[in-house]
């Protein structure tokens, strides 16, 4: 019988960076007791960084409610989270106290299964270890081209790595696997998608180091500034998930963020991780499911007469997080007859600046870390992240007028983006181009003018403090410094897009088209009519004090 090994309490495996990038691994007992040493997690993806966050928020949320006196109202949640932020540091006794209590719980290899693995699994599908890592993941029965790793590295893995990869499988497994037997009833299991953090549009607040980004992101009040339900993480539960099992969300944060999306039972051999098994674990609708924090949302009409309901926003790769700043910050719920949902934690920010518990000097930079898939997402075909910076009175009521501008501002460049995308359109028709290429250049048209504008405006607003840009004199010279920065971006742009084009494209000429002869502007034409469109959204201003553009 396979003997207890690495307990994950006391043996390092989180990978972490100190304020000088260098990086170590971790006990989960030293990366909580220390966490404002350490500027930030390392791990092998931005995801599976966010797994292993989602653990550590979990302790610290059960932790600090159950000190003496435990949280019992909305009051008490204020105080005790002001209190561990101006001390600095986690509660380091009462992490510990809390550990060495459940520290039998934290075994990575167990007879009984180990930490977040079930002895069900062992009828589930079998996988080799390249499964396993993220940034690897291959199927049983397709290899990558090209090789992250080799030899010893690829076939097994270290118990450290094997206990990241273990929360990223959790996580965000894709839908490959299969189901085995029948439910008691002899029905067949239902589907239960992704793992839950892949349904998701994940958003977390990050601080200045690793203690401000958990407490930051240690939500102790639901969405409508309610208290949550006794926190309860998955090893304290007695009944355990079964295959497939559709449950009620979990009402406590603690349950929700250690939650076992899938059933999973690691192999060990010679001190080193060489596969596992797996089943499809709990799971719960999604719908309206506000309990979770950490997501943005997207309405969804129902039948007429009928309530819009919410599902989480899920990121796209190729489409940059501020153009969807609306389902971020709000500003469709300033809009008569617009539904919006905010996600938990910018309500929790909000709260917490309403509140004075942060300042309003420190900006707070929202990650976006996302897991993107193919087809019904039964593989995984992508790994990235995003992110935004801003000051957090901007969520405020103080923030209001510039959440408009902000939006008027990111309507502008929708418009810029489109007339480039016509740009491109018609110096490929003019070219002699027809059909799907012309199209395609317009697609890439618009792709190019929203990832030239992503910079300068990203900057922008991580620089714009309401504090600093309070009355209209103010609020207008903030805002033509973005708009001089996008005209000459765009106008910059359009150079690229044009090119050198050919010569029969410097002249205006009659082409058949849909059954009609239709006269295909010229590149000289097309340019004058995008410069007419930039200096409409962007009219030239000069700077003042003597500066020009």
């Amino acid at each position: 019988m396979t003997e207890k090994c690495f307990n994950l309490v006391d043996s390092p495996w989180i990978l972490v960076k100190d304020q000088e990038d260098h990086t170590e691994e971790v006990s989960l007992e030293k990366v909580l007791t220390n966490a404002q040493d350490y500027r930030d997690l390392a791990g092998e993806t931005a995801a599976q960084n966010a797994a292993v966050l989602r653990l550590l928020i979990a302790i610290n949320h059960t932790v600090i409610t159950r000190m003496d006196p435990p949280v019992e109202d909305e009051e008490e949640a204020l105080d005790r989270w002001e209190e561990i932020w101006e001390e600095g540091r986690l509660p380091e006794q009462a992490i510990k106290d809390y550990l060495s209590r459940w520290k039998d719980k934290f075994w990575l290899i167990d007879p009984e299964g180990g930490f977040l693995q079930s002895k069900t699994a062992e009828i589930g599908t079998d996988y080799k270890a390249p499964k396993l890592t993220g940034d690897l993941s291959e199927s049983n029965n397709k290899l990558r081209l090209f090789q992250l790793r080799s030899g010893e590295s690829k076939e097994s893995l270290t118990m450290a790595e094997a206990a990241r990869w273990l929360l990223n499988v959790n996580a965000y497994d894709d839908t490959s696997a299969k189901a085995k037997g029948t439910q008691p009833n002899g029905e067949k299991f239902p589907s239960i998608g992704a793992g839950w953090l892949g349904k998701l549009g994940q958003i977390y607040a990050y601080g200045s180091n690793l203690f401000e980004t958990i407490m930051l992101n240690t939500v102790l009040l639901k969405s409508d500034d309610s208290i949550w339900g006794k926190d309860k993480p998955y090893w304290e539960e007695q009944e355990k998930v079964r295959q497939r099992q559709e449950i009620r969300m979990p009402d406590n944060q603690a349950g929700l963020l250690t939650f076992p999306s899938r059933l999973l039972l690691l192999k060990e051999q010679n001190g080193r991780i060489t596969g596992f098994n797996l089943l499809g674990g709990g799971f719960f609708e999604k719908t309206d499911a506000f309990n979770e924090p950490f997501t943005t949302w997207r309405p969804v009409k129902g039948k007429k007469n009928e309530p819009v309901h919410f599902v989480p926003r899920r990121h796209d790769a190729a489409r940059q997080i501020w153009r969807d700043f609306a389902s971020i910050a709000g500003f469709g719920r300033e809009k008569e007859g617009q539904e919006t949902h905010l996600p938990g934690i910018v309500l929790w920010i909000k709260t917490l600046q309403a509140e004075n518990l942060i300042p309003d000097s420190q900006p707070i930079e929202f990650t976006m870390p996302f897991v993107q898939y193919g087809d019904k997402d039964f593989f995984v075909t992508d790994t990235s992240t995003q992110s935004l910076m801003m000051y957090p009175k901007l969520l405020t009521e103080a923030g209001e007028e510039w959440r408009t501008i902000i939006e008027e501002e990111i309507s502008k460049i929708d418009t810029a983006a489109y007339d480039t995308g016509i740009l491109a359109q018609t110096v490929a028709e003019a070219s002699g181009d027809s059909g799907e290429s012309v199209t395609k250049f317009a697609v890439k048209g618009r792709a190019l003018a929203y990832e030239n504008a992503d910079e300068p405006f990203r900057t922008w607003l991580a620089t714009l403090n309401p504090s600093t840009y309070e009355d209209e004199e103010a609020r207008q010279g903030k805002r033509e410094e973005l708009q001089r920065k996008l005209r000459n971006c765009f106008l910059r742009l359009e150079c690229t897009v044009v090119g050198v084009p050919p010569v029969n494209a410097l002249f205006s000429r009659q082409v058949m088209k849909g059954g009609k002869m239709v006269r295909v502007l010229s590149v000289p034409e097309a340019e004058m009519r995008f410069e007419a469109q930039i200096n409409k959204l962007y009219p030239k201003i000069t700077q003042k004090e003597g500066g020009t553009e």
